[in-house]
């Protein structure tokens, strides 16, 4: 792919350069890139004097192809003049030149139209740009040292994707103006997904080749992740950035809208390795509609975090349980109060959750139903369980109520193992079906909540499925229906006014409707 061919004597070089394929030259320097074009060099040297001109013809380095390029480049010593160079592209003509000394002032043009997103390169370790035009127009001053650039860097419709959030940012467009030592970036908005945007704005001091400071404003609405560290998360936000890299400081205020948790309780997260100089304040607003959905539980939270970080993450607020369910082996318990609080320090915060369930008991040939509470307390990681009966229910130890609640049977009732087998063979049915069916379909996102209730071997058989979906807003509607039964198909509508305020339209399995007004006062 290249031919040479000279003579030089003592101190004067003169030689012709032939290109014939940059391919196998890029595949003989290993490089990653893509690069191909074909053309002729003239290199000339005498003495400290020296010219190198030539044409490179259908050239391409990565995304950017130029028809032609036609370069003059004169150097005496060290200092480098550059005559002429020209980037033919479609009957576009960029241009670059100027005068490069090794010691005083420089003075460089750079105006091309369409930059090639091989300026990213250095990026893409953490984001890839697939579409998208750069137009440079800047002058280049100062000194090598202490360069200083003046100018304007328009970007048109850039398309690029993170690794790390698994997110796509497009039409990304806006101007940033360089002013010597400072770079201001007036506005810089895109999109994300279909109705997400970011708005970037600024300033950033350099000090030299380094930069100096930092001071930048992100604003983005209605900012949607899923799939990023077993969460998915809709939010708004107003985020500062400040500071000298490496050592950051982020603050700011996000609202969280939506967001489903999937981490489940007693699984604690692997350690990050060294933590980046980087400080950390934020304030996290979420009233509702933050779920969080494992093997224990389907809750919905709201509240109000402090997210700090000098040297290692801190976590101070509240999170109030606002309504869902607490599984004990798919046990539904539903949710009468609860409080997640961190207080600082460790990322594990308390738990001080009670939620109920209804409880069959059998005393000779009376049949009791009433409720069983369970209390979950300690830490997030290491969580403390405490289950209790209420009246009518007489008052049961612990081993009385493990095998009533898993299998619906007393200890000496496990002795019939007809019944025993039947019982385990619907339970057994139930956890297959929640686990391996039902949470697949509440990770795809088309229901918020669902529910499954079986008795297969009674005389009385039913199977209820209870799904759930938030509407629009703070309206929440739920629809029962028993596939085995002939009763009416249940539905319920919530519409949350304020935190303990609600209205509420249902019809219940006897066919009545009801409306009404629910208020809830928390102790």
């Amino acid at each position: 792919g290249l031919r040479v061919e000279g003579k030089g004597k003592g101190r004067e070089i003169h030689a012709g350069i032939t290109l014939r394929d940059l391919r196998k030259l890029g595949i003989f320097m290993k490089l990653r890139q893509v690069i191909k074009g074909n053309g002729e060099i003239q290199v000339d040297f005498s003495g400290k004097k020296g010219r190198i001109e030539g044409r490179i013809k259908e050239f391409v380095f990565e995304d950017a192809g130029y028809d032609s390029i036609l370069f003059r480049i004169n150097l005496e010593g060290r200092d480098v003049k550059i005559d002429k160079m020209e980037l033919w592209s479609g009957g576009e003509i960029s241009r670059i030149c100027g005068v490069i000394p090794e010691k005083g002032e420089m003075e460089v043009s750079v105006r091309i139209g369409r930059l090639g997103r091989w300026i990213f390169i250095p990026a893409r370790t953490f984001m890839d740009v697939y579409r998208g035009i750069i137009g440079v127009d800047l002058v280049l001053r100062g000194t090598l040292q202490n360069p200083l650039i003046y100018g304007t860097v328009s970007i048109d419709s850039l398309a690029f994707y993170i690794p790390q959030l698994n997110k796509h940012f497009t039409e990304l467009s806006g101007e940033i103006k360089f002013r010597g030592d400072r770079i201001f970036i007036d506005s810089l908005e895109g999109k994300t997904g279909k109705v997400g945007t970011v708005l970037v704005y600024g300033d950033i001091k350099m000090e030299g080749k380094k930069v100096g400071g930092v001071d930048l404003v992100t604003e983005i609405r209605r900012f949607s992740i899923k799939d990023w560290n077993e969460m998915d998360v809709k939010l708004d936000g107003d985020v500062t950035i400040k500071g000298i890299p490496p050592a950051l400081e982020i603050g700011g205020e996000v609202d969280i809208k939506e967001a489903v948790l999937r981490m489940g309780f007693q699984r604690r997260k692997g350690g990050g390795g060294k933590q980046p100089p980087i400080k950390l304040d934020l304030t996290v607003n979420m009233p509702r509609n933050v779920w969080i959905r494992n093997e224990f539980a389907d809750m919905q939270l709201g509240g109000k975090l402090r997210v700090k970080k000098e040297k290692l993450p801190e976590i101070e607020g509240e999170m109030k349980v606002l309504g869902g369910y607490f599984y004990y082996l798919d046990k539904p318990f539903r949710v009468e109060k609860g409080v997640f609080s961190f207080k600082g320090g460790k990322l594990n915060p308390r738990i001080e959750l009670l939620a109920k369930t209804t409880l069959r008991y059998r005393e000779g040939e009376e049949e009791i139903e009433g409720p069983l509470v369970l209390e979950v307390g300690g830490e997030l990681f290491s969580p403390t369980f405490n289950l209790y009966t209420e009246p009518p229910l007489p008052p049961l130890a612990l081993e009385d109520i493990i095998p009533l609640l898993n299998v619906d049977m007393k200890w000496e009732e496990l002795a019939s193992m007809e019944r025993a087998g039947k019982t385990l063979l619907t339970k057994a049915g139930m956890i297959a079906v929640r686990t391996m069916v039902l949470s697949k379909i509440q990770k795809i996102g088309i229901i918020d909540n669902i529910d499954l209730e079986a008795n297969l071997f009674g005389e009385e058989k039913s199977t209820k499925i209870t799904i759930g979906k938030r509407l629009f807003g703070n309206v929440y509607a739920t629809y029962t229906k028993d596939i085995l039964a002939k009763t009416p198909d249940q539905f319920k509508i919530q519409w949350n006014i304020r935190r303990n305020f609600m209205l509420l339209g249902e019809r219940d399995e006897d066919g009545n409707y009801f409306g009404g007004v629910e208020w809830r006062i928390r102790w």
